[in-house]
Protein backbone atom coordinates (compact mmCIF):
# COMPACT_ATOMS: atom_id res chain seq x y z
CA UNK A 1 0.00 0.00 0.00
CA UNK A 2 1.37 3.33 -0.95
CA UNK A 3 1.88 6.10 1.48
CA UNK A 4 -0.48 9.20 1.72
CA UNK A 5 3.21 11.13 0.59
CA UNK A 6 3.47 9.26 -1.99
CA UNK A 7 -0.32 9.37 -3.16
CA UNK A 8 0.40 13.30 -2.94
CA UNK A 9 3.25 13.25 -5.28
CA UNK A 10 1.65 11.19 -7.56
CA UNK A 11 -1.00 13.86 -7.97
CA UNK A 12 1.30 16.85 -7.81
CA UNK A 13 3.10 15.33 -11.05
CA UNK A 14 0.14 14.60 -12.79
CA UNK A 15 -1.61 18.18 -11.83
CA UNK A 16 2.00 19.32 -13.66
CA UNK A 17 1.75 17.04 -16.55
CA UNK A 18 -1.42 15.16 -17.09
CA UNK A 19 -0.34 13.42 -19.82
CA UNK A 20 -2.04 9.80 -19.30
CA UNK A 21 -5.18 8.44 -16.92
CA UNK A 22 -4.35 9.05 -13.44
CA UNK A 23 -6.76 6.52 -12.23
CA UNK A 24 -5.11 4.04 -14.16
CA UNK A 25 -1.35 4.83 -12.67
CA UNK A 26 0.48 1.23 -11.49
CA UNK A 27 0.79 0.64 -7.78
CA UNK A 28 -1.80 2.82 -7.00
CA UNK A 29 -4.88 0.35 -7.68
CA UNK A 30 -6.48 1.02 -4.26
CA UNK A 31 -6.81 4.56 -4.88
CA UNK A 32 -8.15 4.64 -8.39
CA UNK A 33 -12.07 6.40 -7.00
CA UNK A 34 -9.53 8.71 -5.55
CA UNK A 35 -7.91 9.83 -8.32
CA UNK A 36 -10.98 9.41 -10.60
CA UNK A 37 -12.28 11.86 -8.77
CA UNK A 38 -9.20 14.43 -8.68
CA UNK A 39 -8.43 13.87 -12.20
CA UNK A 40 -12.13 15.13 -12.85
CA UNK A 41 -11.86 18.10 -10.82
CA UNK A 42 -8.96 19.60 -12.28
CA UNK A 43 -10.24 18.75 -15.88
CA UNK A 44 -13.24 20.92 -14.76
CA UNK A 45 -11.66 23.39 -13.44
CA UNK A 46 -9.48 23.46 -16.52
CA UNK A 47 -12.34 23.06 -18.81
CA UNK A 48 -14.17 26.14 -16.96
CA UNK A 49 -10.59 28.42 -17.21
CA UNK A 50 -10.32 27.69 -20.64
CA UNK A 51 -13.88 28.83 -21.35
CA UNK A 52 -13.27 31.84 -19.27
CA UNK A 53 -10.24 32.89 -21.28
CA UNK A 54 -12.68 32.35 -24.39
CA UNK A 55 -15.14 34.56 -22.87
CA UNK A 56 -12.36 37.44 -22.41
CA UNK A 57 -11.00 36.90 -25.84
CA UNK A 58 -14.53 37.59 -27.14
CA UNK A 59 -14.85 40.64 -25.07
CA UNK A 60 -11.26 42.02 -26.10
CA UNK A 61 -12.03 41.36 -29.79
CA UNK A 62 -15.63 42.83 -29.53
CA UNK A 63 -17.29 39.72 -30.74
CA UNK A 64 -19.23 38.53 -27.66
CA UNK A 65 -21.47 36.13 -29.65
CA UNK A 66 -19.17 35.05 -31.60
CA UNK A 67 -17.04 32.20 -29.04
CA UNK A 68 -15.82 30.24 -32.44
CA UNK A 69 -14.09 33.09 -33.72
CA UNK A 70 -12.61 33.92 -30.12
CA UNK A 71 -11.64 30.38 -29.77
CA UNK A 72 -9.62 30.18 -33.58
CA UNK A 73 -8.02 33.60 -32.12
CA UNK A 74 -6.93 32.22 -29.03
CA UNK A 75 -5.50 29.06 -30.97
CA UNK A 76 -3.68 31.28 -33.39
CA UNK A 77 -1.93 33.50 -30.72
CA UNK A 78 -0.68 30.88 -28.84
CA UNK A 79 0.45 29.61 -31.75
CA UNK A 80 2.50 32.19 -32.73
CA UNK A 81 3.74 32.75 -29.25
CA UNK A 82 5.59 29.06 -29.59
CA UNK A 83 6.26 30.37 -32.73
CA UNK A 84 7.99 32.71 -31.68
CA UNK A 85 9.42 31.28 -29.05
CA UNK A 86 11.16 28.76 -31.26
CA UNK A 87 12.78 31.40 -33.69
CA UNK A 88 13.82 33.74 -31.14
CA UNK A 89 14.34 31.62 -28.23
CA UNK A 90 12.95 33.01 -25.56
Amino acid sequence: MKTQEELQRLKDNWSRDPCYNLEDAKGFEEYREELRAYSEQWKAQWQQEWEARIARKAEQIGCLSNLSLARYVLCLEDRLERLERKVFGE
